[in-house]
């Protein structure tokens, strides 16, 4: 395993266990790190004074897997006779060997035994893997040009998109993608129902396409920023041009994930969005109706959503109470009860049942944990009565490839007297300063 400890690390540093099997990681200067866990066992570190996140990485034989920032995050006990299992298999070419025998006298000891840098991950390239153009959000995509129109089309597998050109279908029609079939690299565009068109070049490159009525319809391409468009003439369009594929697919790249091409060529099961680069409060999904107006009698909690049922896709805002209770908001109906994981990430309380909503914190969704110890919370009605009406707009979930975050801000908690916040709220008299710091230590 390793960790970074500061957002400027190359490498990553070695991760720690006492004899309890509390884990832990150390930054440059000495200062000790917490270390948790991701749901898939990979390592992330925490700074107790920043409360900054660092993602790390677990190697299993010769592959590497990469803490996923969107993940729930829990603390772990090690099982320490397996970890010395492990070192001592690695044995005296492993430096962590000498964290459990003492080495003989006059024996030196290398400190580039092991490079704590992993192999660099990489993602496949597939030639055109098939991707529905629906599942994509527009809204937060960039270096689309000119494309309006062809949004929802499913593309079949076999086919990328050429990023720097777009084309019409009918006369008074908007742009929509021009595809390189990647078997012949010959260039096509598809109508909303599937229908494939074979699109043709002009003299300078721009793209030109013919509809079944034998009509021809206008391109442009993107030159360096320049927009060049098509000039439609009989005589003036070559529908043999092949393109080179391998400048497509580096065009591809370049753009990443900002751009829905990334998909015809990177398989993934849950498409990643875009990131927001404002996910402020003012933004949740809605129903229907566009808008959630929400009592006086309720006071919004920012960045902060709830589910209504387990299998729709809609969320909703996270409310207090006058009485300071946390409730989830919907238009009309019960305002069912919220309760917390450990993580501060809400869940609603819908009879037997408990439907995981987030929290957002520096643009990364923190979803409810329902294996962690749930309790309610009380907030104070005053400190939020003051937030604005919401507008709402759709917030989709990111996959674990989405984004590679090395590092997450956390909101520094406001403290008293040593005290975090967190018992201020609570029944339960706040511990003494040495009382606190010992529960720490309890796992």
């Amino acid at each position: 395993m390793g960790v970074k400890t500061r957002p400027d690390d190359e490498y990553y540093w070695p991760v720690f266990m006492d004899i309890n099997g509390h884990v832990s990681a150390f930054d440059g200067d000495n200062e000790m790190l917490d270390v948790l866990f991701d749901s898939n066992d990979c390592p992330i570190a925490v700074s107790s004074t920043t409360e900054k996140y660092f993602m790390g990485y677990k190697q299993v034989n010769e592959s590497y897997y990469y803490a996923n920032s969107t993940d729930n995050f829990v603390l772990k006990k090690l099982n320490i006779v397996n970890v010395i299992a492990d070192i001592e298999n690695l044995g005296i070419y492993f430096i962590g060997y000498y964290t459990i025998h003492n080495p003989e006298p006059g024996v030196a000891i290398s400190k580039t035994l092991v490079s704590t840098k992993p192999k660099e991950k990489e993602e496949e390239v597939i030639m055109g893997t098939g991707f529905d153009l629906s599942k994509y959000n527009f809204e937060d995509a960039e270096f689309l040009g000119n494309i309006t129109e062809g949004l929802d089309v499913t593309i079949p597998p076999g086919y990328v998109i050429k990023t720097n050109m777009g084309i019409k279908i009918t006369e008074d029609g908007g742009y929509r993608f021009v595809y390189v079939n990647t078997n012949n690299n010959t260039l096509h565009t598809f109508d909303d129902d599937g229908g494939i068109f074979n699109v043709a070049l002009d003299k300078n490159g721009a793209p030109i396409v013919k509809d079944a009525d034998g009509n021809l319809h206008d391109g442009y391409k993107d030159v360096n920023g320049t927009i060049v468009y098509s000039k439609v003439s009989k005589m003036n369009y070559d529908f043999t041009v092949t393109i080179n594929i391998t400048i497509v697919i580096e065009e591809i790249k370049a753009l990443s994930r900002m751009h829905p091409s990334y998909y015809t060529i990177f398989r993934t099961d849950e498409v990643p969005f875009p990131k927001r680069e404002d996910n402020d409060d003012d933004f949740i999904e809605s129903d229907s109706t566009g808008t959630i107006l929400v009592d006086s009698e309720y006071a919004i909690i920012p960045s902060c959503f709830c589910k209504m049922e387990p299998d729709e896709e809609m969320y909703f805002p996270c409310v207090v109470t006058k009485e300071n209770n946390a409730k989830c908001y919907t238009s009309a109906g019960d305002k069912p009860d919220l309760v917390f994981d450990s993580q501060e990430a809400p869940l609603t309380v819908v009879g037997d049942a408990k439907l995981p909503g987030f929290i957002i914190i520096n643009e990364v969704e923190i979803y409810g944990n329902l294996t962690s110890i749930h309790k309610s919370k009380i907030f104070d009605y005053k400190q939020y009565n003051d937030i604005p009406i919401i507008e709402p707009e759709e917030i989709k979930s990111e996959s674990p490839n989405a984004t590679d975050e090395e590092s997450t801000n956390m909101e520094e908690p406001a403290e008293e007297d040593g005290i975090p916040d967190e018992y201020e709220d609570d029944d339960t008299p706040p511990p003494t300063e040495d009382q606190f710091f010992d529960n720490l230590l309890v796992d």
